[in-house]
């Protein structure tokens, strides 16, 4: 079902994160070898992708698209970019973090020794419940990667299940500069669920600002078509905006992807008009993209 006249555009699920590097190559390696994804298509940014991204130096660079093993249409994509010297995951603005669910995340650790992924966080029960438990680590990318295992339980029937041993993103953590503006903007711009806010140990973001590790954070879910959802944590002082190079997206992960029924609908000003894409993964969708109140920079791909 298609938005109708007047009516808030709906949102979701995800179709993929954007992870900015100076070598794809490398960045990703370690999701082909070691989280079992396979790739998808590679090739060459084209005007036309530069030009919806507002990032118009973007135009010829690399990119590699990636999957799960569960045959999950969302991707992981890696472009090249500019690093961000000093740069530390989970101290900027933005999108900060990709939340993936796993079959079995006390495998993990082990399945991942020697490999380049950096644990964050060995895995361990949410705060809120026993039914979710998760780990995370950090990408050759500055990437932070949330790995969570969904048990089947009454609290968690709204959220989504592993079909393959990593399998797709459901939920991205957006550190917010203004937390009531950023539940503002999705609640009065699309159809979500909005969520109340409530404390949560948020351990990457504790290590990130040298807290205990036991410091809760306010935090909100802001439910999205397909259950997935957006994690909206308000950031702590020291926080600052991520430095985005002229013309190119954020250094790590720059971009989120998320599907839309009706690019018509929505109220916002994009860089550029809805354009048709040819390149996988749009294969001919329009795309269009916004910017949030925390800089961060929301793809929208209309469903068909």
């Amino acid at each position: 079902m298609t938005s109708t006249p007047g009516s808030k555009p709906r949102i979701g699920p995800y179709a993929g994160g954007t992870i900015v590097t100076p070598d794809i190559d490398k960045a990703s390696a370690p999701y082909l070898q070691y989280l079992k994804y396979s790739e998808r298509a590679a090739g060459a940014v084209s005007r036309a992708m530069a030009q919806s991204w507002g990032a118009p130096a973007m135009e010829g660079r690399r990119f590699r698209v990636l999957g799960s093993a569960s045959g999950s249409s969302q991707f992981i994509r890696f472009v090249e970019g500019k690093a961000l010297p000093g740069y530390r995951p989970m101290s900027t603005y933005g999108w900060n973090a990709l939340e993936i669910t796993v079959q079995d995340v006390d495998a993990l650790p082990a399945h991942i020794v020697g490999s380049p992924f950096e644990t964050l966080g060995e895995p361990r029960n949410l705060s809120s419940t026993d039914n979710i438990r998760a780990m995370q680590v950090r990408g050759l990318a500055d990437e932070v990667l949330y790995l969570t295992q969904i048990k089947e339980a009454a609290d968690t029937e709204r959220l989504p299940r592993a079909h393959a041993f990593v399998d797709h993103i459901f939920i991205v953590i957006l550190g917010s500069s203004d937390f009531d503006a950023s539940r503002a903007f999705y609640d009065s711009h699309f159809t979500v669920g909005l969520g109340n806010p409530f404390p949560a140990r948020v351990r990457p973001l504790n290590k990130a600002f040298g807290l205990d590790i036991e410091t809760k954070h306010q935090i909100c879910t802001i439910a999205l078509h397909g259950k997935n959802l957006i994690e909206l944590d308000d950031f702590p002082k020291g926080a600052v905006p991520r430095t985005r190079p002229d013309g190119e997206l954020p250094y790590s992960l720059g971009l989120v992807s998320m599907e839309v029924d009706s690019l018509d609908a929505v109220k916002l000003k994009p860089f550029t008009a809805p354009a048709a894409l040819a390149e996988a993964p749009y294969n001919g969708r329009r795309a269009a993209t916004f910017v949030g109140t925390s800089g961060e920079l929301l793809e929208l791909i209309e469903t068909r």
